[in-house]
């Protein structure tokens, strides 16, 4: 009978300790997780029935990362992104053990915006590029190294340009610029760039504003010109082609171009790129279209005063030239720079006398003027008929400018049968020195440039049109 008695106590007993427990549970250990992208800050607090000398071990993904540490809270680094993780925090006392678990998620490390190289300067044994700014969207540090030919030249800087001497004459470099967030991430971007071959001769892109829009130019500017004014020859590149096709066309063919030879400075203007056609592909294109937004009259102004501000230029020797689009634009800004433009050289487009008449009825004649087109050009015809076609035009300019109207007419040698074409110069002249125009009639031929790749090879326009155009200059 006791020993019931004893059993119904205990059983008792035990219940309303069963009972106490469950209506009073162990304190937790309250924490927080602060991911970041390749850390976690874990903060926490004492177990409220744990007292002051209570330590602490750390977990994570079965890893202890610290031991018996009364710290409470621990930066985890070395993390990957967007990686889960999990782990737990252990609380020890001289008679409580206690534990809780976590599980966070480190942020995902997007990419810094890529960079553009803009290479400002290209001489015979230096060159200078640089960049703009990336921006990292976690707010890291961007840092860059920049390798030439894969050799690591400038490491871990800041710095937004690069310019390297003590290069080689006419040769070609590989300059590669890798841009690394904090985290390792790491963008490159690569440009080839071949040194120049005439030493103190310097190749240049500068950027500009406009109208309130960042535009560019490039420039040759021979060698022994710093102390002396040099004439200056103006080129705009034709309808198409990319953001940078002036530089492009400068880089690659500038060997071809008579800068060295005749003491001046070439400048070609760069278009801004505009949606055309059915897929509208970006493409360049001047103010002379309808869908155009911008003023490249102003531009081309701007360019100009640029040029005379920064190099010693011979204002009364400027001259105009221009392919296809800028072929047209040739005759549109010598009509608003007149007094300025000493002699133009449009290339394989053309305006009509009645129209160029009616945008600048007080134009003032004459104007010298240099002209290449091809008979086959199926991209500007010949003749479009209906009175617009290249010889009413020629026409209409020997009569303004008072020249003879029976030419000098040359058969060029055929230097190159493989282009299939060959080329007849009509040389026009009056009594007065500036009653000039020439006519580089190319028998066949396409819209390409003569003396360009893919053109007719028996002339090269940029030399003949410095030949002609040097002869003249404003009062």
């Amino acid at each position: 009978m006791k020993i019931a008695i004893i059993l119904i106590f205990i059983l008792s007993a035990l219940h309303s300790c069963k009972k106490d427990i469950e209506q009073n549970p162990e304190p937790p250990i309250i924490f927080t997780v602060t991911p970041k992208i390749a850390s976690a800050k874990i903060t926490w607090q004492h177990p409220s029935d744990f007292d002051s000398l209570t330590i602490y071990s750390l977990y994570l993904d079965d890893k202890l990362l610290i031991k018996d540490s009364s710290t409470l809270e621990y930066n985890i680094l070395n993390l990957k992104d967007d990686t889960f993780y999990s782990g737990k925090i252990v609380a020890y006392n001289q008679s409580k053990q206690r534990e809780v678990p976590f599980n966070f998620k480190t942020k995902f490390n997007f990419p810094h915006g890529e960079i553009s190289l803009f290479t400002n300067i290209i001489t015979s044994d230096s060159l200078s590029i640089s960049w703009d700014k990336s921006r990292d969207p976690d707010g890291s540090k961007i840092k860059y190294n920049t390798y030439i030919n894969n050799v690591l030249t400038k490491e871990n800087s800041s710095e937004l340009f690069f310019n390297v001497a003590k290069l080689d004459a006419n040769t070609t470099y590989n300059i590669r610029v890798a841009s690394f967030d904090t985290l390792g991430k790491v963008l490159s971007k690569s440009v080839t760039i071949r040194t120049l071959q005439n030493i103190g001769e310097n190749l240049i892109r500068k950027k500009i504003t406009s109208g309130y829009k960042e535009r560019q130019y490039c420039y040759i500017k021979p060698s022994g010109i710093n102390y002396s004014k040099a004439p200056l020859f103006i080129y705009i590149h034709g309808m198409g082609g990319t953001p940078n096709c002036a530089w492009e066309l400068m880089t690659a063919e500038h060997d071809k171009m008579p800068t060295e030879k005749g003491k001046f400075i070439l400048a070609m203007l760069q278009s801004l790129q505009y949606p055309i056609g059915e897929n509208n592909t970006m493409l360049g294109a001047w103010a002379d279209r309808s869908f155009t937004t911008v003023d490249d009259i102003k531009y081309f102004e701007d360019v100009l005063n640029d040029l005379i501000e920064n190099e010693r230029i011979d204002e009364s020797r400027i001259y105009l030239c221009g392919h296809s689009a800028g072929g047209s634009m040739t005759f549109i800004l010598s009509r608003k720079f007149r007094s300025r433009i000493a002699a133009i050289a449009p290339i394989a487009n053309f305006i009509v006398g009645k129209e160029f008449m009616s945008a600048a009825p007080d134009f003032e004649f004459p104007l010298p003027m240099v002209y290449f087109h091809a008979t086959t050009d199926k991209t500007v015809p010949y003749d479009f008929g209906g009175g617009k076609s290249v010889p009413e035009m020629i026409e209409f300019w020997i009569r303004k400018n008072g020249c003879d109207t029976i030419p000098t007419k040359t058969e060029l040698p055929d230097f190159n049968k493989t282009d299939l074409c060959t080329v007849t110069l009509f040389d026009y002249k009056g009594s007065s020195s500036r009653s000039a125009v020439k006519f580089y009639r190319v028998n066949g031929g396409n819209h390409a440039i003569p003396g360009m790749p893919s053109g007719n090879q028996d002339v090269n326009a940029f030399e003949a049109a410095w030949d002609f155009c040097k002869q003249f200059s404003n009062p």
